[in-house]
Formats: C-alpha cells, sequence, structure tokens
C-alpha cells in the first residue's frame, strides 16, 4: 500500500476501487467500533509492502474474566 493511501485508509468513503465498486465503508467502521468499545486503549496495526499484501492486527485492551460481571438476565430454567 503506497503511502499516500495509508495516510487516508481510515477515512470514510476514501476508496481506490473504480467508480461503483465499493463504498471505502469498510476501515472506517472498524475504526469507528474499535475507538467506541476500547476507546483510546484500542489500536489498529497495519503492515504492508510492495507486492506482500496488506495485514491489519486490530488490538483490544485486556478484558476482565466473565465471572468478575453477574449475568443481567440469567435464564430461569423456563426457556424465557
Amino acid at each position: 500500500m503506497k503511502a499516500a493511501t495509508m495516510a487516508r485508509m481510515f477515512e470514510p468513503f476514501y476508496t481506490t476501487k473504480d467508480l461503483g465498486q465499493g463504498t471505502g465503508l469498510g476501515l472506517s467502521i472498524v475504526y469507528g467500533i474499535l475507538k467506541q468499545a476500547a476507546g483510546p486503549a484500542g489500536h489498529i496495526r497495519v503492515y504492508s509492502g510492495s507486492g506482500t499484501g496488506t495485514r491489519f492486527e486490530v488490538l483490544f485492551p485486556r478484558a476482565y474474566e466473565p465471572e468478575d460481571f453477574p449475568d443481567p438476565h440469567p435464564c430461569n430454567g423456563s426457556g424465557r
């Protein structure tokens, strides 16, 4: 991926595809979800090289163990 593309890749509606071939929303949606869920602790690492493709690592902060949070809607066995 070229440096100019990397600089804009998280912008909504930015795409390198031809008209009608994509909206350019994918990476901006991933970025938005990450920032809403993880805040400043979430990161996206991008690795790209000519002829080797591009790899994205989406990093969320470590979560607490499930048993630390009681189920707000426990099943009572009635199927409801």
